[in-house]
């Protein structure tokens, strides 16, 4: 694990990825690509819990040795923000004990995947974005997927029901996915 200087590369990359960067919701995110796109929730806050991150490494191996995590600084820009290069794609410990607290991506050098990470009213959530072939290897990884979905559109439902939360979240984050 290192923390490098954010600096014109990898801003290069996240403008390859991202058309729009999430202001504040990650449903707010647009991708340059016509990336397939998967949820997972809960995730661990801003972090991923270790099934979710090996399935995500395993699946990143294919492409790259290397990870970018670029967490949003304070005044909510990713230009601003800290970024960690995860060389050790197996050592869930160093990434685990990272200071983030923050919406934040990973990304590759390869460009062909870019995960969003934000936490929400219970737990977590991410979105990953890939190319198809990505994403499909990924879920051969983490097979929950579809649970996954479905507990995220049952929290929305239960908050609504009993706290009148709207469903905005919810409905955005559908039109994103599909």
């Amino acid at each position: 694990m290192q923390k490098r200087k954010i600096d014109q590369t990898i801003l290069c990359h996240l403008e390859r990825l991202l058309k729009q960067a999430p202001k504040e919701y990650i449903f707010e995110a647009e991708f340059q690509q016509k990336f397939e796109k998967t949820l997972l929730y809960p995730t661990d806050d801003v972090l991923l819990y270790r099934d979710q991150f090996e399935a995500l490494m395993q699946t990143a191996l294919q492409t790259s040795g290397e990870v970018y995590l670029l967490s949003e600084g304070d005044d909510e820009t990713f230009e601003n923000g800290e970024l960690f290069v995860l060389t050790d794609l197996h050592d869930y410990e160093a990434y685990a004990k990272l200071n983030i607290r923050t919406l934040n991506v990973m990304f590759a050098p390869s460009d062909d995947w870019i995960m969003l990470i934000e936490e929400s009213l219970e737990g977590g959530i991410a979105v990953l974005a890939g190319t198809k072939r990505f994403i499909d290897q990924f879920r051969t990884f983490y097979g929950k997927g579809e649970s996954d979905l479905r507990d995220y559109v049952e929290f929305c439902l239960r908050e609504h029901l009993t706290r009148n939360v709207p469903l905005t979240q919810l409905t955005q984050i559908l039109k994103m996915l599909y």
